[in-house]
Parts: structure tokens; C-alpha cells; sequence
């Protein structure tokens, strides 16, 4: 299953000089970072010095930290999210080469937090440590509350394991999309285009949408794309191919490569043509934005509920890719229970669960 690629912020030259500083100096503790829109990129916010009686007591490793941890109460507020850079080592005498010199990549996303800005912290957080240099950190925090920045807080989370190392880039990726998912199912705003309702985001689809759908339920259409304008966050309809174009063949070359799109796909099994099973194709490029990125992952789910509320549209199988050119003719069969020479198999996957194409080359 070809997982998703992150397509998020990266960190600016000014980070990367302040985290070069950081690793060398011997008169601040870590930096609180930001994330900037325009362009879209990893920023700094501050420094967090040494505090008095770190300085005075560089020896004592331990009373430096929980020192310099207390600050974060006044840098940090209780509805704004923010990146948190922290050397947990005796900084005295230590430099950037020193095996001894590891970091600590804080996520701060406070409960009061605007949804939006919950889910693009959580979806990007581990870009920050990736592109810093997985070397430079011992393990990351996500935490939601000033009070987990306290020192009891701290050694509660030290005690409970909750400090974890840097994960594999493939982890990294998928993590990034599950988090932005977590925040937006659980968040309380309420959003234009949508509404927050009970356990997740309601969609209301156009009536263009709507019609097109019900063309694909009755056989008429073979393919049906959906689309999100990021401005608005309205789901809009963005093509439909009758069903002599939509041949499990010609589906990658159908499906746009440069934006994310949903695709309700009507696969028939037999050559009975009212003999269909609809199937979900969720595809997000790598060359996508980060925003286009983090709505479309919010809005998947509800997107498929829409379609059954409205349409009547029961999705038999959901498959998801980065790149449209990884929906092969293969992989459509094997997912809907069919092997390539069309005779049929047991699947394993629980309907309606996703899948994702297995790579090329390795069926």
C-alpha cells in the first residue's frame, strides 16, 4: 500500500540559521517556532534563553532544564499553537558535533486552538524534525496544555513514556495525515462550506455534484470527480467521463496529477452493465500544497457520507494513492475482488476500508 507523501511547510533559512546557533550556543535553551503562510515555511518566533540560575549552575544538568522549562509559561498562550526547540544537555562546554548535544521537538497545540491551525501544527510537525536533522533529536513531545510544559508536567511524561523518538520517514508521512484528520473530526469551529456535527464534518454537495452522481448510480457515468476549493472549502464537482471512457485502464490518465481530487469510480463485474460496485479513489499528488493537502484529508470521510445521504451512493471499496498513475488496472481488480483475467477471489480487506495500490513491479 503506497502511502501518501508529505507535502508540507519546510524550515526557513532563518530557522535553520537559529537552529545552527542554537546547537553552538551556550546562552539559550531552544526557540519557539512558527509557522508562516506567505510563503508557507517553518519560522522563528524566539529564542528561550538561559535562564539566571542556569547560568549559574551549568554543572546541574537536571535544575538547568526544569529552570529554563518554566519560561515557556509566558511564551507560549493558551490558543495558539507553536513549535518548541529544547536542549535537554548541559550546554556548557557542548557543541553542535558533540554526540552529547540532542534536541527535543515540542508540538504545542493547545485544546482552545482554531481548528485550522490544530491541524496544520499536527500535519507538519515532524517536517520540522526531519528537515532539521533527525540526528539533532533524542525523541518529540504533542502536547495540548501549558500545564504539560511545567516540570511536573514534564515528569509525568517522562514517567509515562510520552517522549518519543524521531519516527521513519514512511511513519512520518502517514502520521502527518492521521493527526490532521484527529483534529478536524474532534475540533468545535465551525467552518464555511461544512459544519461541525456531532463526530465529524458535514458536507453539502452542489447540485451539478448531486446530478452527476446520480448519473454514475444509474450506469450513465462511468467516472465522476470531485473537487475542494481551498478558498471556500466547498466541494465542487470537477469532471465526469461516461462510462465508455472509464475503463479500469484508463483511469490514471483520467484522474488529475498536479491536485487532489475524489473519484467515484463505477466498476461492473460482469457484463451486466446495472451490475455495478462504486468505488472511492481518494488521490493526493506530491506536488500538492500543503493547505490542498490538509483540507482534502479533513473532508475525505465526509465526503463519501455526503454521497450516501444525498445520492443514495453506497461505496463498495476506497482506495487511496498519492499519484493517479498508481491506480493501475491491477489494482482496481484485485481491490474489488477480481483477479486480471477477471474470475473472482476472497478479499481480505473489511469493505469500505482503504487500500492503496500496491507499487508497480510487486503484486
Amino acid at each position: 500500500m503506497m502511502l501518501i507523501r508529505s507535502a508540507s511547510s519546510e524550515p526557513s533559512e532563518e530557522l535553520q540559521t537559529a537552529f545552527t546557533e542554537l546547537l553552538n550556543s551556550t546562552t539559550n535553551r531552544g526557540i519557539v517556532a512558527d509557522i508562516s503562510t506567505a510563503p508557507e515555511s517553518l519560522v522563528p518566533r524566539q529564542t528561550i534563553p538561559l535562564s539566571s540560575s542556569s547560568s549559574s549552575s551549568p554543572s546541574s544538568t537536571t535544575n538547568d532544564f526544569a529552570a529554563d522549562l518554566s519560561q515557556l509559561q509566558t511564551l507560549v498562550s493558551e490558543n495558539e499553537p507553536a513549535y518548541i526547540i529544547l536542549r535537554q544537555d548541559d550546554i556548557a562546554g557542548v557543541s553542535a558535533t558533540s554526540s552529547s548535544s540532542k534536541c527535543i521537538a515540542v508540538t504545542y497545540v493547545p485544546d482552545l486552538a482554531p481548528v485550522r491551525a490544530k491541524m496544520l501544527f499536527a500535519s507538519t510537525r515532524l517536517t520540522l524534525v526531519r528537515e532539521l536533522g533527525t540526528e539533532h533529536f533524542a525523541s518529540t513531545l504533542f502536547v495540548t496544555s501549558k500545564k504539560e510544559l511545567t516540570v511536573e508536567g514534564w515528569a509525568k511524561h517522562e514517567a509515562h513514556g510520552s517522549l518519543s523518538a524521531p519516527l521513519t520517514d514512511e511513519e512520518k508521512n502517514l502520521e502527518g495525515i492521521r493527526e490532521a484528520e484527529a483534529q478536524e473530526s474532534t475540533g468545535t469551529a465551525a467552518r464555511r462550506g461544512g459544519h461541525i456535527d456531532g463526530g465529524g464534518l458535514t458536507v453539502t454537495l452542489p447540485e451539478d455534484a448531486v446530478n452527476a452522481l446520480e448519473r454514475l448510480k444509474r450506469g450513465e457515468e462511468g467516472l465522476v470527480q470531485l473537487s475542494i476549493d481551498v478558498r471556500t472549502e466547498r466541494v465542487q464537482l470537477a469532471s465526469t467521463h461516461p462510462t465508455s471512457q472509464s475503463r479500469p485502464s484508463a483511469l490514471s490518465q483520467l484522474i488529475s496529477s498536479t491536485t487532489p481530487r475524489y473519484s467515484f469510480y463505477a466498476h461492473s463485474g460482469t457484463s451486466t452493465p446495472m451490475d455495478l460496485s462504486i468505488l472511492f479513489v481518494y488521490t493526493c499528488p506530491s506536488k500538492s500544497t500543503l493547505k490542498e493537502r490538509m483540507v482534502y484529508a479533513s473532508f475525505s470521510r465526509s465526503v463519501v457520507t455526503a454521497a450516501a445521504n444525498e445520492v443514495g451512493i453506497s461505496v463498495a471499496k476506497k482506495m487511496e494513492a498519492s499519484d493517479p498513475d498508481e491506480i493501475t488496472e491491477d489494482a482496481i481488480l484485485d481491490e474489488m475482488g477480481q483477479k486480471a483475467s477477471g474470475t473472482s477471489t476472497s478479499g481480505t480487506a473489511a469493505e469500505g476500508a482503504f487500500a492503496r495500490p500496491k507499487r508497480p513491479g510487486r503484486r
